[in-house]
């Protein structure tokens, strides 16, 4: 996949380090279009889905589509 494609699909990933430092944002999936985007985020959420006993600790759930150089509002 080019990292030139005009959507992003983020998440919220685990912080590096100590607990207390902020979630880090990690680019999931480059896609040019935004039905594959959407498609993407859609099948990852699914594949994800955990027991609630593993839901505190995972933050990879929150998952979102940018267009390159502008950022979606959250």
């Amino acid at each position: 996949m080019r990292h030139d494609a005009p959507y992003l699909v983020k998440r919220l990933g685990h912080p590096i380090g100590r607990p207390e430092q902020p979630k880090r944002v990690i680019v999931e999936y480059h896609a040019y279009s935004l039905e594959d985007a959407v498609k993407w985020a859609v099948y990852e959420q699914r594949r994800s889905a955990n027991p609630p006993e593993f839901r505190s600790w995972m933050c990879g759930s929150q998952r979102w589509i940018e267009r390159r150089h502008q950022p979606a509002t959250r």
